[in-house]
């Protein structure tokens, strides 16, 4: 395991964009910088590379076996103003550990895993065998996997449920390839916090929807509220899964490779049929200008642009129209069973948490301050 860390900041030095290199003073990680090309600032007392010349993986390969790289605030800043590419971990463990890595992943596929989970348990084990540069998967002991989440968790500041996800993939990873079980009992298990479903009022969906005067985007955003889907299973959606009779859509292979029917309203039947007339998609029923299933970014992008111009100060994704539905439905009076099945949910622990922001039943109890006896009155 590593025992030093370096820790990698976006920032502006002499009204220049640069990148900083921050660690405790040592003279073999100073020598490394001059290596590097950085400079050193006296102003910051920091060493820095300038932005056009920063290159993540010439950093890491300068550093390879010498220091913990924490790339995730630098990365996260300049994806904002830059919009660079994030990275992959640079692969510093052994070609048999790179070989353990693929035969996982083809694991996780023959399991039917979707392919961004793929890519993102992928994505962590490579992380977490690059903090283990000289050991192989057997050799690494449930004390060091302790450790490297608490390194995470308390060293880098990462959230909880980043290091939740990270720890499913290390215990996935070591059940397929290793045939050991990472007992949790000995692992600090961040706590996952109770972040309420952010949703968007009747008044507000009107709002985007009268924005939209592009038919296409309005269909989709349409879509998307009026059945509950994730953006994922709109852009997944053909023809040939709607049923005008039952007046429902089959989401195939949605998240947990399970399918569901979601009722179609009328109204939102006649919208599909005015715009099928008008586009005449080749495949996917929501297509890019030139073919292929429309982009999840261009998907929010649209909303994100009409929720502007209706006046909405807040920030808003295409996936708040998902909660709004579901939390519009249990103000409506839909049991929450039938919401679950809607949603997709496996466990109706995960659909409950929109009986915390749902305002019907709020809105009709009294205020203790109501029971006070006051002359005020």
């Amino acid at each position: 395991m590593l025992s030093k860390t370096i820790k990698l900041e976006a920032a502006s030095h002499r009204n220049r964009p640069v990148v900083l290199i921050r660690f405790s003073y040592d003279k073999e990680l100073i020598s490394h910088c001059k290596a590097l090309g950085a400079r050193w600032s006296i102003s910051r007392k920091q060493w820095y590379i300038n932005q056009d010349r920063y290159n993540l993986k010439e950093v890491f390969n300068q550093f390879k076996g010498i220091a913990f790289v924490d790339y995730k605030n630098v990365n996260q800043k300049l994806n904002k103003t830059l919009k660079v590419k994030r990275e992959s971990p640079v692969k510093n463990f052994s070609q048999a550990t790179e070989k353990e890595i693929n035969a996982f992943v083809h694991i996780l596929g023959a399991k039917g895993y979707a392919e961004n989970t793929r890519a993102t348990y992928k994505n962590m084990i490579e992380v977490f065998f690059g903090y283990f540069t000289d050991k192989k998967p057997d050799e690494i002991t449930n004390e060091s996997i302790n450790a490297f989440i608490y390194e995470l968790n308390v060293g880098r500041g990462y959230s909880a449920s980043y290091l939740r996800q990270m720890i499913g993939a290390i215990k996935l990873f070591y059940a397929k390839r290793v045939n050991r079980k990472v007992i949790l009992d000995e692992l600090d298990m961040p706590k996952r916090p109770r972040q309420l479903p952010k949703v968007l009022a009747l008044e507000e969906i009107n709002g985007i929807l009268d924005q939209l005067k592009n038919l296409k985007h309005r269909t989709m955003v349409s879509i998307q509220y009026g059945c509950g889907l994730r953006v994922s299973e709109l852009l997944a959606l053909k023809a040939e899964h709607f049923n005008k009779e039952r007046k429902t859509v089959m989401i195939l292979n949605s998240k947990g490779n399970t399918d569901r029917r979601v009722n179609v309203s009328d109204s939102l039947l006649k919208l599909l049929r005015e715009y099928w007339l008008a586009y005449k998609p080749d495949n996917y029923l929501f297509e890019g200008q030139n073919g292929g299933q429309y982009s999840y970014h261009s998907v929010n992008k649209v909303i994100q642009r009409a929720a502007k111009l209706s006046g909405i100060k807040k920030h808003v994704s295409s996936h708040m129209l998902r909660h709004s539905y579901a939390t519009h439905l249990l103000e409506n009076g839909v049991d929450l069973r039938y919401i679950q099945e809607l949603l997709g949910h496996k466990s109706s622990k995960t659909t409950e948490i929109y009986t915390y922001v749902s305002t019907h039943k709020l809105e009709s109890l009294p205020s203790p301050f109501d029971f006070l006896k006051r002359n005020d009155k």
